[in-house]
C-alpha cells in the first residue's frame, strides 16, 4: 500500500535522494518538503508529493510489488446494479473465455484503485503499464495481462498494457461489470459451398472429407468456389455434434446424442412396475440335445423400485415362453425365493416372445389373466428402457466374460478364434469339450449370477452405513427390498396350483358336437354339447397330450 506520510529512514536510498537520513534531512529543508511530526514520536515524516518524481515512481514501484494476491480479488457488482444498464449480456450468457478476460480486467483495474488512494489516477495508470511492459507486475497480476488482452474466440492477447486501453476498462466498468467482457466477434455466413458439401459427407457410409471433397468437386455449381481440406475441416469442427452426426448415423443412433427425460422411481413400490428384456447370451454353451455350441437366450425380469431381479429363465432360443417362464419365476414365492409377486405393470420391447398372442392377447393371454397391465416401449428406442438395458451388462454380460467361450465384445478375435477351433476339434473327436460348459452347468451360473446382482451395492438405491466395515455404500436390491416389507408392504401372490394353471398354455378352438381338435388329436367332454359351433378356450399340456 502507498502510504502519504514516509520517515527520513523510510526515504533513505530511493533513487533520486541521499543514502543517509541526515541528507534526506538536508534536502527536504533545501527544498521545503510539507512535513510533521509523527504521531508518539519524535521523527519528522514527509508527504509523498514534496517528494522529487524519482522518489515517487520508486515508492509507487515497491507498493505494487508488494501486493498480496487478496488485495486483487475479485469484487462482482450485484446483478441487479449491472442489470440496469442498457445493452448489457447477462452474466450467464457469457462463455468462459469472456467471462475469465472479464474477470482479468477486473482484477487489474482494482490493482490501480488501490494506487489511487494515494497518488494520482495517470501515475497510477502509468506505473502499471511501465510494470506489465516489463513483467516486473506480481506474477499474479501479470499472468492476467494476456487474459485480459483476449480477442474474440478467447485467443491469448499481448503481454502489455496501455494508457489508453486502462481509460477504457474504467470507463465501461463504469457502464457496468459486464461491459468488460470481450464482444464476439459477428458469426460469418454460411459458405456457399457448405450445403453440396454435407450432402456428400453426411452419409451414413461415414464419408471422410477428402472423400467427400472429391465427390463435391464434380457436383459443385460453377461460380462457387471450391473449398480446400482445411476450411471444410474448420466448418464441420464448428457444426454442433448432432448436427455433424446427422445422416452419419441412424434416427436411432443420433438419440445418444440428444437431450432424454429421466425417469424417477422415487414414488414406486416394489411390483409397481417390472421389466423385462431378452438377451442373447454372450458366450458359447453346450446345446442340451445334440451338445455342440451355441448361444442360449436370457430374459430377466427386473423391478423399478429397488432394482431386484425377480425373475428369469433361459431357453433355446427367443420364444414366447421362455418369457413366460421369466415371468412365471418372477411371480412366484417358496422356500428357496422369498421375493417375488404379481407386478402392476409389465414393461417389455415390442419383441415377438412378449407381445405373442399366448401372453399379450386381452382375454386369454397369460398378462390378462394375471390382472397385469402389459406395455411396450416404442420400437428403436431401447434407451426409454435404460434401466433393463444396462442391467444386461452389469448381469449377463458380466456373467458370460468368466467362460473362455466368451465372444461378446472386448474378447481378443485371435483368442477367441483359436477357442472356437479347439473346442471344434474336442466335439470332433469326443463329441463334448471340456471347454464348453453343460446346460446345467450354465443354469447354475446363471442362478450364481443373479444372485451375486441382487446382493451387490447398486449405484442408484439409497445409501447406508455398512454395518460390518462402517463405510457409506449404495444399498443392495435385496436390502432394499427388506426394507418395504419390514415396513408392512407385501406382494399380491397365487398358490403354485394357480400359478401352474396360469401359465399352463390356452388356445381358442371351434366344438362341433361335444368334440375339439387340437394339433391332430380329437378330444370329447359331453359338457361341451350345448356349445356346438361355439368358440372355446382349450388349456393343454406340452409334454402330455393325453388330455386337455
Amino acid at each position: 500500500m502507498v502510504q502519504e506520510w514516509y520517515s527520513a529512514s523510510e526515504l533513505t536510498g530511493l533513487h533520486g535522494l541521499p543514502g543517509t537520513e541526515r541528507g534526506v534531512q538536508l534536502r527536504s529543508k533545501r527544498e521545503a518538503w510539507l512535513s510533521r511530526k509523527r504521531q508518539g514520536s519524535k521523527a519528522i515524516e514527509y508527504h509523498i508529493d514534496s517528494l522529487p518524481k524519482e522518489a515517487k515512481a520508486a515508492l509507487l514501484d515497491q507498493a505494487i510489488a508488494s501486493l498480496p494476491e487478496a488485495t486483487c480479488a475479485l469484487v462482482l457488482k450485484d446483478k441487479q446494479e449491472i442489470a440496469t444498464a442498457a445493452d448489457l449480456p447477462a452474466p450467464a450468457s457469457l462463455a468462459k473465455w469472456q467471462r475469465d478476460t472479464m474477470d482479468a480486467r477486473l482484477q487489474i483495474l482494482q490493482l490501480i484503485d488501490q494506487l489511487t488512494q494515494t497518488v494520482k489516477l495517470t501515475t497510477a495508470i502509468e506505473r502499471v503499464v511501465d510494470h506489465a511492459k516489463n513483467g516486473t507486475l506480481p506474477e499474479h497480476i501479470q499472468a492476467l495481462v494476456p487474459v485480459a488482452n483476449a480477442r474474440s474466440g478467447g485467443t491469448s492477447g499481448k503481454q502489455t498494457l496501455s494508457r489508453r486501453t486502462l481509460f477504457r476498462w474504467r470507463e465501461l466498468r463504469g457502464i457496468g461489470t459486464t461491459a468488460l467482457a470481450q464482444a464476439e466477434a459477428p458469426k460469418k455466413p454460411i459458405p456457399a459451398w457448405a450445403p453440396y458439401f454435407l450432402k456428400c459427407w453426411q452419409k451414413p457410409q461415414g464419408v471422410s472429407i477428402p472423400a467427400a471433397l472429391e465427390e463435391l468437386a464434380m457436383i459443385l455449381p460453377k461460380g462457387i468456389d471450391m473449398p480446400s481440406p482445411s476450411q471444410a475441416d474448420r466448418f464441420v469442427r464448428k457444426m454442433s455434434a448432432v448436427d455433424r452426426e446427422r445422416g452419419r448415423r441412424s434416427p436411432k443412433e443420433l438419440k445418444a446424442l440428444k437431450p432424454f427425460r429421466r425417469r424417477s422411481t422415487d414414488e414406486l413400490q416394489p411390483l409397481d412396475v417390472v421389466l423385462c428384456d431378452g438377451h442373447s447370451f454372450k458366450a458359447r454353451v453346450a446345446h442340451p440335445i445334440h451338445q455342440k455350441p451355441f448361444h442360449p437366450e436370457v430374459c430377466a425380469v427386473i423391478d423399478a423400485c429397488t432394482r431386484m431381479v425377480t425373475g428369469w429363465s433361459a431357453g433355446l432360443a427367443e420364444s414366447a415362453e421362455t418369457v413366460a417362464d421369466a415371468l412365471r419365476h418372477s411371480i412366484s414365492i417358496g422356500p428357496h425365493k422369498e421375493f417375488g409377486g404379481i407386478p402392476a405393470i409389465f414393461y417389455t420391447d415390442p419383441g415377438s416372445g412378449n407381445i405373442a398372442k399366448v401372453n399379450s392377447d386381452p382375454v386369454f393371454g397369460r398378462y390378462a389373466r394375471l390382472g397385469i397391465t402389459f406395455k411396450t416401449g416404442i420400437v428403436g428406442n431401447s434407451q426409454a428402457r435404460g434401466l433393463v438395458e444396462r442391467l444386461q451388462s452389469s448381469l449377463w454380460v458380466k456373467a458370460a466374460k468368466q467362460l473362455e467361450t466368451y465372444t461378446g465384445h472386448g474378447m481378443d478375435p485371435s483368442a477367441e478364434h483359436r477357442n472356437y477351433r479347439i473346442l471344434m476339434k474336442d466335439i470332433k473327436a469326443l463329441g463334448r469339450s471340456n471347454m464348453l460348459p453343460s446346460w446345467m452347468q450354465f443354469l447354475d451360473m446363471c442362478r450364481q449370477a443373479v444372485d451375486r446382482y441382487n446382493n451387490r451395492p447398486h449405484s442408484e438405491l439409497p445409501k447406508i452405513q455398512d454395518p460390518q466395515t462402517g463405510r457409506t455404500r449404495h444399498m443392495t436390491p435385496t436390502e432394499v427390498w427388506s426394507v418395504f416389507a419390514n415396513n408392512g408392504w407385501t406382494p399380491d401372490t397365487v398358490t403354485q396350483q394357480e400359478l401352474e394353471d396360469l401359465f399352463r398354455p390356452r388356445i381358442q378352438v371351434k366344438t362341433r358336437r361335444g368334440e375339439v381338435r387340437l394339433f391332430g388329436n380329437i378330444y370329447f367332454n359331453a359338457n361341451l354339447q350345448h356349445h356346438h359351433g361355439e368358440q372355446v378356450f382349450v388349456e393343454y399340456e406340452s409334454q402330455d397330450g393325453q388330455y386337455v
